[in-house]
């Protein structure tokens, strides 16, 4: 029996193009994948047909396993020979625990690796217009946790420190976000100093709520603004107003269900256009099914002595030109009063041969 591993994947902020190559390989492999809320459904594509998933998401006050069960399940996993895929929102160093899921991988003797992903700390405040460091507004930026657990309950962010820092970015804030306000302030940090929260972060469902640290409290109760977002605090906020270049696309916000056999160059170039205009692109691949060959015996000889022919889809009209062409029967012949699904006869007939004069 080949021996396990775990593999602990960045599943990136949202976006599932914004997946690593390395990432994307590991899922390919994966014989169980156990995922996050924060992660993709669609980065699941990526993963064979007979994979184990098991979804592990965690909201506030509510986890679906509970950490140990999450360890234990790896290294069980793991120890069957397994190649198991623990994918994590964003990044798996970033507030994601991979520490100790990795410390249990060493405990135990299970091989590990650690694949890295872009940060939803980085990339909503990007895609919100905000660059987290520019030479004109700050030279540093620091990253914390809004949310202390029962294990570090003690151990309560240096908000004098913080408070002296150009740019904030503050994870998992929401809920705690009046206690935060008021560290800052009484540390110190101007009630002037611009705050943004991004909330689902470089996808469609993607909210921005920009104010001030004085009332920003205030701003997102008013607004109903919940979790999960990332907090922004510091003048690069003030960039967003010329830089939101992912909102303001024409079809933001917009998402398109898009089906088309995989690989086909038409519906590749029609995606990408769609997603240039910031539209949300959902492929449903389709299956080409082969051509079905049509009984010879049961081919009417003359066709020209029937009123009507009647074709219930695309691939018996591509049938029954293609036997026509093997018969090279002339389609000028056919004087059928009507003919059913005629827009489907003519897709096929223009695929086949090129326009016919008579459905011209």
């Amino acid at each position: 029996m080949n021996a396990g591993r775990v593999l602990f994947v960045g599943a990136g902020p949202g976006d599932p193009k914004l997946l690593t190559i390395r990432g994307m390989e590991a899922l390919q492999k994966a014989d169980v994948v156990v995922y996050d809320r924060l992660a993709s459904p669609l980065l699941l594509s990526h993963v064979k047909r007979n994979a184990r998933l098991v979804y592990c998401g965690k909201e506030r006050d509510r986890h679906t396993l509970p950490q140990e069960e999450i360890n234990l399940l790896l290294i069980r996993e793991a120890k069957r020979g397994k190649t198991v895929v623990r994918l994590k929102g964003g990044d798996p160093s970033m507030f994601g625990r991979v520490g100790e899921e990795a410390q249990m991988c060493v405990q135990h003797g299970v091989p590990y690796e650690i694949v890295p992903g872009i940060t939803s700390g980085m990339a909503a405040p990007l895609y919100a217009g905000i660059p987290l460091t520019h030479r004109d507004y700050n030279s540093s930026v620091a990253f914390v946790t809004g949310h202390l657990c029962d294990k570090n309950a003690g151990k309560e962010p240096d908000w004098a420190a913080l408070a002296r820092m150009e740019t904030l970015v503050i994870y998992m804030g929401v809920k705690n976000l009046p206690h935060i306000q008021a560290q800052l302030l009484a540390c110190g940090k101007s009630g002037d100093t611009p705050v943004a929260l991004v909330r689902w972060g470089t996808v469609g469902e993607q909210q921005t709520l920009v104010g001030s640290l004085a009332t920003i409290d205030r701003d997102v109760a008013k607004a109903g603004f919940s979790a999960p977002a990332i907090i922004v605090v510091g003048e690069v906020v003030r960039l967003r107003e010329q830089l939101n270049w992912y909102e303001s696309r024409p079809l933001f916000g917009q998402r398109v269900a898009l089906a088309a056999i995989p690989g086909a160059g038409g519906s590749d170039a029609l995606a990408g256009r769609l997603e240039q205009l910031g539209a949300e692109v959902i492929a449903i691949p389709l299956v080409k099914r082969p051509l079905l060959a049509v009984d010879a015996a049961e081919f009417p000889e003359d066709l020209t002595a029937y009123g009507w022919i009647v074709l219930d889809d695309a691939q018996q009209a591509e049938a029954f030109l293609a036997e026509l062409g093997r018969r090279r029967f002339d389609l000028r012949r056919l004087t059928a009063r009507g003919i059913h699904s005629r827009e489907q006869v003519a897709s096929a007939a223009c695929k086949l041969y090129g326009t016919p004069s008579f459905l011209t």
